[in-house]
């Protein structure tokens, strides 16, 4: 690229140059300003380009910055199978759906605790809080507070008298006797929900509630 510099561009703060030139001296080498005389200098000074010099923004921060990232796009809400078992977050803001529902029935112990998926709309799920009582099942629980809990699947630790909700045939039971609180249901956006599996890895297994159970719940308490 050429360069601009222009007949202008000498250093105004040293003064003209102490001589000029002489016709015998050589001839300034290609990209080399040429010296002027006190007068064709302030001409210079004091005329205008015809033509403006190129701007070169070679170091304009903004030309050499990397592009910024393609926005991310506003997906649909993700799609949950009801009947399936989502662990809720340990914590969640205060001002989430999720947070004020437990709050209103003073259950935010419930958090990290597993949850059945009842049904979505939209981007909000109903959920039902499931829980093993710390291993310790129902045993020296009042009847009032039994009744409000029913077994999902089969377990030999599992208290005695307890209503069942069947798993599929394919689910591996749980690891510890755990009950489903069929005693209220909850709100919660659905991008709260993490999906529960036994197992790690390549050996991780879903556990399903069965059609006819979950049937029964949906008919108690989703309204149609």
């Amino acid at each position: 690229m050429p360069s601009t510099k222009k007949a202008w561009d000498f250093d105004w703060r040293r003064g003209p140059p102490s001589r000029l030139p002489s016709p015998s001296s050589p001839s300034p080498s290609p990209g080399s300003s040429p010296e002027l005389s006190p007068r064709s200098s302030q001409t210079s000074l004091n005329s205008r380009p015809s033509t403006p010099p190129k701007r070169d923004f070679g170091g304009n921060w903004r030309a050499n910055a990397a592009p910024p990232p393609p926005a991310v796009p506003c997906s649909a809400p993700k799609a949950l199978e009801a009947g399936s078992f989502y662990y809720l977050p340990e914590v969640v803001p205060t001002d989430s759906l999720l947070y004020r529902e437990l709050e209103r029935s003073n259950n935010l112990g419930a958090m990290g605790h597993p949850a059945l998926l009842l049904g979505q709309e939209g981007g909000v799920a109903t959920i039902m809080i499931c829980s093993s009582h710390k291993g310790a099942g129902l045993r020296n629980k009042p009847e009032a507070y039994k009744s409000q809990y029913h077994l999902l699947g089969s377990h030999p630790n599992a208290e005695h008298g307890a209503g069942v909700l069947e798993l599929t045939k394919d689910s591996k039971p749980f690891d510890k006797a755990t009950y489903a609180c069929v005693g209220s249901v909850y709100k919660t956006e659905i991008y709260q929900l993490e999906m529960f599996f036994h197992g790690k890895n390549q050996g991780k297994h879903e556990v399903r509630l069965s059609s006819e159970a979950l049937q029964r719940l949906q008919d108690k308490y989703l309204v149609h």
